[in-house]
């Protein structure tokens, strides 16, 4: 069985509207080019401050919201 891959380089940041568009073109290249998987990076919808990552958090359907935790250092 043969599998086409394709690994995504990109250069994420705070602005999560244009990370989710630069990957999902980068997507569509590899698939064009006869990717059957491919792998994005960790972080590739928000790469910023820590305090950003609550407001970039994403609910999973069927599951409760994720609580931050409360103690200092952490989001709120």
């Amino acid at each position: 069985m043969k599998l086409d891959v394709a690994a995504v380089q990109l250069s994420s940041g705070s602005d999560v509207s244009r990370n989710l568009e630069e990957a999902v073109q980068l997507v569509n290249v590899a698939a064009d080019r006869g990717a059957q998987y491919v792998q994005l990076p960790e972080y590739f919808n928000f790469l910023g401050p820590f305090a950003g990552f609550a407001n970039a958090a994403e609910s999973v359907p069927g599951q409760p919201p994720f609580e931050w935790p409360s103690s200092p250092g952490h989001a709120p």
